[in-house]
């Protein structure tokens, strides 16, 4: 295919040579852009889109040699414009790819200040130090977390310089109100949303004890007792936080309970998570499953309904109206966890378009970064990559995906998705490959290669 592209190209530039050669002869006078002496197939007379053909067609051969035996989509573009399209506008499994989408209809549907809100409640009027009853009333706040998890998260490379938002928060302020005594205990509410999902439409029954937690509006350390070990009553595993948080300082409480709704009683402590770009920054950085399920019942929740399928429909005709190319485009939900959405590249790369708009400026700010922020910040570490591939990562097995941008060489906007029978060990390396062969772009060879010597 190149040698059937650049052959013509080069005819064209061996007759414009030919001429040139002719038109300066004996007494003619010689360009100023071409200095005397140079001969007539110096480098200096190739026209540059034929270096720029052969960089661009190596560029495609290259990443379809990459993604061979794969069904795969791959879009480039570059200062010229498009660079490469490899069955772009294929619908593929995008994985957690499509949490740009959701994060541009989050900021397109939620307020620009919108913050999860987390309040302790009492049951009826305080009265002095002690207090009957509690209620943790959750918010919807996925970061939501205990000390330890929050330090846990500050040393982590995949999170670290994300936002969190401290449980302990509410202890202090119960404390600092004179509170001593608890005996009805702290009661977890979940009720901000009028459906708690326990599964989703494509989601395999072991995402729930490795990719995510319960999906309600009241979580602790993002549903999880402990590294694999989810709550599986995640509203009372919250209110046994925060009793433990309450003993600690001191504070007598009895067992920890759950309720349906919340008491209309005294709001004795609020805390208010990161405002809404943090939220989005760190869902795409850390590919954060939770925030971005509960980012699409927020949406939902914005128009008054409360369902993911409420909240996808939402960002379906928000991404509609900004006019980006819905054809073959199928979301289930916010994270990518679903193995029936589907996304082609080319969708993906027009919404990448967007950030240049100072109103979606954060989601790529959000995106990781090789070797220094979220899902990258332990790959590409000794490459040219390094700081210089912003992208979001996904990855499922028999999925792996990766969409961002590229300044090394030409500065190249991209997205790529590739399906296929391998696992998840091997969709990393698969898209570092493809990110590597982005990054030596344009790698054309030196003009007297491309022209027979003088």
């Amino acid at each position: 295919m190149i040698r059937r592209t650049v052959a013509p190209l080069l005819a064209v530039a061996a007759i414009v040579c030919v001429i040139a050669a002719v038109r300066v002869g004996p007494g003619a006078s010689t360009s100023t852009d071409v200095a005397a002496g140079t001969p007539a197939w110096s480098a200096r007379r190739v026209p540059v889109p034929i270096a720029d053909a052969v960089a661009q067609f190596r560029l495609r051969d290259e990443l379809a040699a990459i993604l061979a035996g794969t069904a795969a989509c791959v879009v480039v573009d570059g200062p010229p414009g498009r660079i490469v399209d490899l069955a772009g506008s294929t619908p593929l499994i995008p994985a957690s790819t499509i949490k740009i989408l959701t994060a541009i209809g989050a900021l397109v549907t939620l307020p620009d200040g919108h913050r999860f809100v987390t309040t302790v409640v009492a049951d009826g009027v305080p009265s002095g130090s002690t207090i009957p009853a509690v209620a943790l009333v959750g918010g919807g706040d996925p970061l939501l977390g205990t000390p330890e998890w929050v330090d846990a998260r500050a040393a982590d490379p995949l999170t670290a310089g994300t936002s969190t938002t401290p449980l302990a928060a509410l202890a202090d302020q119960l404390v600092e109100r004179g509170v001593s005594s608890i005996p009805g205990g702290v009661v977890g509410v979940a009720a901000r949303w009028s459906t708690e999902p326990t599964s989703l439409d494509g989601w395999p029954a072991s995402y729930r004890t490795n990719a995510i937690g319960p999906v309600v509006s009241l979580t602790v350390n993002g549903g999880f007792r402990g590294v694999g070990d989810p709550a599986t009553n995640a509203p009372l595993f919250a209110a046994e936080e925060l009793t433990r948080l309450l003993r600690d300082r001191g504070v007598e409480v009895g067992a920890p309970s759950t309720a349906g709704t919340a008491p209309r009683g005294t709001v004795l402590a609020t805390v208010e998570s990161a405002p809404l770009v943090d939220i989005v920054g760190e869902m795409l950085a850390v590919s954060d499953n939770l925030t971005a399920e509960v980012v699409v019942r927020e949406i939902a929740a914005a128009r008054g309904a409360s369902s993911t399928d409420d909240g996808v429909a939402i960002i379906r005709e928000e991404l509609a109206s900004l006019g980006l190319p819905l054809e073959g485009f199928d979301q289930r939900d916010g994270s990518g966890l679903s193995r029936a959405s589907r996304v082609p590249c080319t969708l993906l790369s027009a919404a990448l378009v967007l950030t240049e708009q100072p109103r979606f400026a954060p989601v790529r700010a959000g995106l990781a970064v090789a070797g220094e922020r979220g899902t990258l910040a332990r790959v590409l570490l000794d490459t040219d990559l390094a700081g210089r591939l912003v992208a979001k990562t996904g990855t499922l097995p028999g999925v792996s995906g990766l969409a961002g941008f590229v300044e090394v060489g030409v500065p190249l906007r991209f997205a790529m998705l590739a399906n296929g029978d391998f696992g998840e060990s091997a969709a990393v390396p698969l898209r570092e490959r493809v990110a590597q062969s982005l990054g030596r772009y344009p790698d054309a060879p030196a003009g007297d290669d491309l022209v027979p010597s003088p």
